[in-house]
């Protein structure tokens, strides 16, 4: 079935799929989404370069507080996930602990912290960092009053 034959028309319906680029997420076996970047760049983005990078590359442009958010992460993210640890690594229940933490000792904050975090990951995703965030189904412990 031909489908054109002008430049830049496609011949066949087969050519109509978006073509492979690279550093573009590739599906695996059995459904799964993997980042297809390099395992040295995977390992060199860790939660502090996510910190560094969301705020002084996406908030501090687009949000008035950004500051809040760069409070956010130095006072609560970082030293509960680890500045060293590669983003790759941060897992669900790690994310849960470290709420559980905030819930108990800020309650407020308890709902600031995952939204800051959660915008942060999608990011990281929108940029290739990750293949999934690790705030996937993690809800707000608390409630603001």
């Amino acid at each position: 079935m031909q489908l054109g034959g002008g430049t830049g028309v496609p011949k066949r319906a087969t050519d109509l799929r978006r073509p492979s680029l690279p550093g573009a997420f590739t599906p695996k076996v059995g459904g799964v989404l993997r980042c297809s970047r390099s395992s040295a760049q995977l390992h060199a983005f860790t939660v502090e370069r996510l910190a560094n990078g969301y705020v002084g590359k996406y908030a501090l442009a687009r949000k008035q507080s950004w500051r809040e958010d760069q409070r956010i992460f130095k006072k609560y993210i970082v030293p509960a996930l680890g500045s060293d640890t590669p983003l790759h690594r941060v897992r669900r229940k790690d994310v849960v602990s470290m709420l559980d933490t905030v819930a108990s000792t800020a309650p407020v904050q308890a709902k600031r912290v995952p939204a800051a975090f959660r915008k942060a990951c999608n990011w990281a995703v929108e940029r290739e960092y990750l293949s999934a965030p690790p705030t996937f189904g993690v809800r707000p412990k608390t409630m603001e009053p």
